[in-house]
């Protein structure tokens, strides 16, 4: 009963998914009777695959720098990449880095300007940068808000 009714809170109440499931009895048989039903119908490992590939590629392209945007994308993207691991088709799908990064040039800029080689660098490869990007941008973001304007500074000197 505890494993149904987790599996139950794990599906948004308004998806299809959970309607599915919806009617069955809190019980180890229900339970089983869900995960059956689930595979069944939901666990097509080929269409779980093109999800997970497809959800990076449909991600917002990002002009500018904002590392709470850029830190939302390598969240999602993150996911994807985890699971397309624990699927064990990573490799596979390794050459949409680059078309990835593409929907970060403010990223891509640092990239190239620290001599990465993001042009050839995988999945697992850009996550990790992109951890690494939207972590620097928030300490420099801190440093720059606890840092004095030039204004401030000027006008303590006189006071």
């Amino acid at each position: 009963m505890t494993k149904f009714s987790y599996l139950r809170e794990l599906l948004d109440h308004r998806s299809r998914v959970r309607k599915t499931i919806e009617d069955l009895p809190y019980t180890a048989e229900g339970h089983n009777q869900a995960v059956s039903i689930l595979k069944d119908r939901f666990g097509k490992e080929s269409e779980v695959v093109n999800a997970y590939v497809k959800e990076p590629l449909e991600l917002p392209y990002a002009p500018v720098t904002n590392a709470g945007k850029t830190h939302e994308f390598h969240e999602k993207l993150s996911c994807c990449v985890q699971s397309l691991e624990s699927l064990k088709q990573l490799h596979t799908f390794n050459g949409l880095a680059s078309m990835i990064i593409e929907k970060l040039p403010v990223v891509r800029g640092d990239l190239v300007r620290k001599d990465l080689e993001w042009e050839s660098c995988g999945l697992a490869k850009l996550t990790e940068v992109l951890k690494l990007w939207t972590r620097r941008k928030a300490i420099e973001g801190v440093k720059t808000a606890d840092q004095p304007s030039k204004n401030q500074a000027e006008f303590s000197k006189h006071s």
